[in-house]
């Protein structure tokens, strides 16, 4: 695992940079041809750096090549620039290159840091989100940086902006939510400021993004079962017709449309190691792009109560990202008494199943089991443990 930039979460962002372990690719951008997708990929140590591949996950090219943070690129609508994030000066700041990656430009220069860009439609001017004035707000720019303006004004912080094909731009805030984070629109002069998540909502929606056409917003939502987890709806563009797109027990994140409206590109997986995946509209057809080799993912583990004296079997559920079933994996396996490890009674991986199974000595009762079980396939593994006392 390589060591990379992981930036604290905010809601609708990313900000703060503090070292972490991250391994993977996130953050993906459809350009307007629909050839191409820009991502953020965390490879051989590197803190983070903007790649481009072809839409089927082929020809991957680093485009920023830079030991600085990179991070949230941005197509201009004519394909011919990209807008990003990087801490390369010290500062988080929006920067401009073309989409070959020459003539990276720093636009933006305040102490504080400036995040997430996103085109205006006619590729004049673009929206960011700024905490320069003590709080997240949405200010916008003209291409090359000059002109900027605060569009919001707050005490809430208002972040992670995107401009619409018909001039407006969506956003996050929490104001008037509470601890949660919800949608506004506003058009792209700052009037006009409404809320387009349902009020009845108890939840956070975050990372809204137009589609082509304008009619709906794909966003993140964190409703849905286990906690903490986060999928990818849809919705119209004044808020009605909530539909759910992915369905994962992972972290979905981060969608992209693309250009004809019918696909949906995202990052999916563990926080810190996510890949980018692309979906059909309607939630069907799911693909990885960002590797070649599937990703392994845990889907229920079934664990008795142990028995001092008994056979003690631990079976783990496993599938890939896409939710292909598995085969040809191995099985890992340890449990552990105290400071004893127990020898291994049988050990297979069949029908997407590591299963491993062990004798529970007599003297066992009264104790704590210490139980790891996992898979592999090629470079891919998946672990769960847990303790548990043995009767």
């Amino acid at each position: 695992m390589a060591s990379a930039l992981l930036v604290a979460l905010v809601p609708g962002g990313r900000a703060a940079p503090a070292v972490q372990w991250f391994v993977g690719n996130d953050a993906p951008a459809w350009s307007p041809s629909g050839s191409s997708i820009a991502f953020t990929a965390f490879r051989r140590g590197h803190a983070g750096e903007i790649y481009v591949m072809r839409a089927n996950g082929t020809g991957q090219r680093n485009l920023t090549r830079h030991p600085s943070y990179d991070d949230l690129a941005a197509w201009s609508p004519d394909g011919t620039r990209i807008a990003f994030t990087s801490n390369r000066n010290g500062n988080d700041d929006v920067y401009v290159m073309n989409a070959d990656g020459s003539r990276q430009t720093r636009l933006t220069t305040a102490e504080a840091g400036d995040y997430a860009p996103s085109w205006s439609p006619d590729g004049r001017r673009l929206a960011f989100w700024s905490s320069r004035d003590g709080n997240p707000e949405i200010y916008t720019m003209a291409a090359d940086g000059s002109d900027q303006r605060r569009l919001t004004f707050g005490p809430a912080p208002d972040q992670s902006p995107d401009w619409g094909p018909d001039g407006r731009i969506v956003f996050v805030t929490s104001r008037d939510a509470g601890n949660r984070t919800v949608l506004y629109v506003m058009n792209g002069d700052g009037s006009a400021q409404h809320m387009v998540t349902p009020a009845s909502a108890d939840w956070s929606e975050s990372r809204p993004v137009w589609s082509p056409d304008g009619t709906k917003i794909a966003f993140v939502s964190s409703r849905d079962f286990p906690v903490d987890n986060t999928e990818i709806y849809e919705m119209n563009a004044d808020g009605t017709d909530e539909t759910r797109i992915t369905r994962s027990p992972r972290r979905d994140d981060w969608p992209t449309w693309s250009p004809d409206g019918a696909r949906i590109a995202f990052s999916h997986g563990a926080l810190l190691t996510p890949e980018i995946y692309r979906i059909n509209a309607d939630g069907s057809g799911i693909r990885l792009l960002s590797r070649k080799k599937p990703v392994l993912e845990s889907r229920f583990l079934l664990a008795p109560d142990p028995l001092a004296g008994r056979r003690y079997p631990v079976t783990l559920g496993v599938t890939t990202g896409t939710g292909a079933s598995v085969q040809g994996a191995t099985a890992s396996c340890t449990a552990t008494l105290g400071t004893t490890r127990l020898r291994l009674a049988a050990r297979a991986f069949t029908s997407s199943r590591a299963r491993c199974v062990w004798i529970l000595p007599r003297t066992a009762s009264g104790r704590l089991l210490d139980v790891t079980i996992g898979a592999r396939l090629g470079d891919s593994t998946v672990t769960e443990g847990f303790r548990v006392g043995v009767r």
